[in-house]
């Protein structure tokens, strides 16, 4: 369900928020439905750095790229270059 809503979302300058807000939280525990799978997580950040990547100012990028590398080993070469 999560990925549909994700994939859904209007381009706009609400959404790149809470995507960027999503991606700063980390890893947030939280009791299932409301979990987020490691799918969803990378959803997020392949939003972020393919379809928002001009939204970003220079520190967000760096600080969202920072957990990105983080969390995934490795992160697709289309997400790096701000």
């Amino acid at each position: 369900i999560w990925l549909a809503v994700l994939d859904n979302l209007e381009e706009n300058q609400h959404t790149f928020l809470l995507l960027k807000r999503l991606a700063l939280e980390g890893d947030v525990f939280l009791p299932f439905p409301y979990s987020r799978s490691i799918k969803v997580q990378w959803r997020v950040f392949e939003k972020l750095f393919t379809d928002f990547r001009d939204c970003f100012d220079q520190a967000d990028y760096y600080d969202v790229l920072a957990i990105a590398k983080n969390k995934f080993q490795p992160i697709p070469s289309a997400w790096l270059g701000f």
